[in-house]
């Protein structure tokens, strides 16, 4: 009977992570989406050059470079000015900026009343996570707003996050644990 029981448990912590393994699936394929456009734009891009006009131009990192296409010589010197690409520090800054404001949320959610804990044994997509999410995005946003300007959508994605990594170790955890005891009973002689 305890034997069927713990069968029975296996079976849905199996179909618990079949639910999970459909759910990477599909995340798997957005992102693949996202790199195969991603993809595009640097072919694109890598096609176009900038006039020199529009460049905009700070200190040289590089004073001198070879000019390898000049078919005079190849050892011509020229002179380059190395633009700092605003858009690539601004990125940087973003990305240390949602780091940070991630640190705080975790933060945060360790000193949320117990109505807002997600149910890790659920789906984050399942309802009852749902109507916790409704509730919690919103106090969140509340708490995060003194220092960081984040929005409903990236709350999402960084609880989403936090859920499927937290939900995994739980039923790895539970998994070891149930084989662990399959195999003790059975030594037992169970």
């Amino acid at each position: 009977m305890e034997l069927q029981y713990k069968i029975d448990k296996l079976n849905k912590e199996l179909e618990e992570s079949k639910e999970l393994n459909e759910m990477l699936i599909k995340i798997n394929e957005k992102f693949r989406k996202e790199n195969d456009r991603l993809y595009e734009r640097i072919d694109f891009y890598k096609n176009l050059r900038m006039s020199r006009s529009m460049k905009k131009s700070s200190k040289p990192k590089r004073k001198h470079q070879r000019n390898n296409d000049s078919e005079d010589s190849d050892d011509e010197i020229i002179n380059v000015d190395v633009e700092i690409d605003e858009k690539d520090e601004k990125d940087d800054k973003d990305e240390k900026d949602d780091k940070d404001a991630r640190m705080e949320m975790k933060t945060i959610l360790k000193t949320m009343p117990a109505k807002f804990d997600l149910d890790y044994d659920q789906t984050f997509m399942s309802k009852t996570n749902v109507d916790i999410k409704k509730q919690l995005i919103p106090e969140l946003m509340k708490s995060l707003k003194p220092n960081f300007n984040s929005t409903y959508d990236k709350l999402t994605k960084w609880l989403m996050s936090l859920h499927k990594s937290r939900r995994v170790r739980i039923i790895t955890r539970r998994r070891e644990n149930s084989i662990v005891t399959i195999v003790i009973y059975t030594q037992m002689g169970g």
